[in-house]
């Protein structure tokens, strides 16, 4: 992800003495590659994909060449981005991080670490811990200090060495995740005077009714024990909430709304 312009940025090495004056970017939705731009192989070796919302999915990517007479190559090894959620955990000052792996279909590029930052807004987040790539692609964060914003990261032990007259051509040694924002508001019970939730154990789906609520946004949400979130949604409210949730594919265990 580019830091600058929120975008998707994929980036490669040239190949000394091609015969490629164009470079084809393409990403993969549903089972094939769909084109999704192109950038002249003399000036740039680099491109920031327009469409793309690292926020919301991680996304998967390959280039290919094409020379002066129109003929193009293969598909090259795909990388696939990292993509970074977070939810509140069971205890109201743990944060629980959630990631995509990165990938390289090459296998050149195995990250060792996941590196975790945080901060207290987007502009100064900061190295607080780093998971071994191998065994994890999750944490904890029991120890906030106030932070609301997280982000993860790998390195490259070889930069990638672009071309670009633009000052943010590189050179590349790590993939950025997007930037998550941990939603930590009040908890919805805090604030109603009036609370049904039933059936209490459910099964396929549960009610929940509260009353004698302030008008404003409110975030719904049921945690597992884990601190996953299996349902999260935000919602104008003027004085009450009904509303019934499907629960089919929750596992057996307890919840917290």
């Amino acid at each position: 992800m580019d830091s600058t312009n929120g975008k998707n940025k994929i980036a490669w090495e040239k190949t000394p003495n091609s015969a490629i004056k164009t470079v084809n970017i393409y990403r993969f939705y549903g089972g094939e590659y769909l084109w999704a731009g192109k950038v002249d192989d003399a000036k740039l070796s680099y491109f920031d994909e327009p469409l793309s919302e690292p926020e919301v999915v991680a996304a998967r990517y390959a280039i290919t060449g094409l020379d002066a007479c129109g003929n193009e190559s293969d598909y090259s090894n795909y990388h696939q981005t990292i993509h970074l959620g977070v939810s509140k955990g069971v205890d109201e000052n743990t944060v629980v991080l959630d990631w995509t792996e990165y990938i390289d279909e090459s296998g050149d590029l195995q990250p060792r670490w996941y590196y975790l930052y945080k901060g207290t807004d987007k502009s100064h987040i900061k190295l607080f811990d780093s998971v071994d790539a191998q065994v994890s692609t999750e944490y904890n964060d029991i120890k906030t200090n106030g932070a609301k914003y997280y982000r993860v990261t790998v390195k490259k032990d070889k930069p990638c060495v672009t071309d670009g007259l633009k000052s943010d051509s590189g050179p590349y040694s790590q993939s950025l995740s997007n930037i998550a924002e941990a939603q930590l508001s009040t908890n919805l019970k805090s604030l109603a005077t009036d609370k049904e939730v039933f059936p209490n154990p459910f099964t396929n789906q549960i009610s929940i009714s509260l009353n004698d609520l302030i008008q404003g946004q409110y975030l719904i949400k049921i945690i597992d024990i884990n601190g996953k979130a299996m349902y999260s949604n935000k919602i104008h409210v003027v004085d009450k909430i009904e509303t019934v949730l499907p629960t089919d594919n929750y596992a057996i265990g307890n919840y917290t709304l």
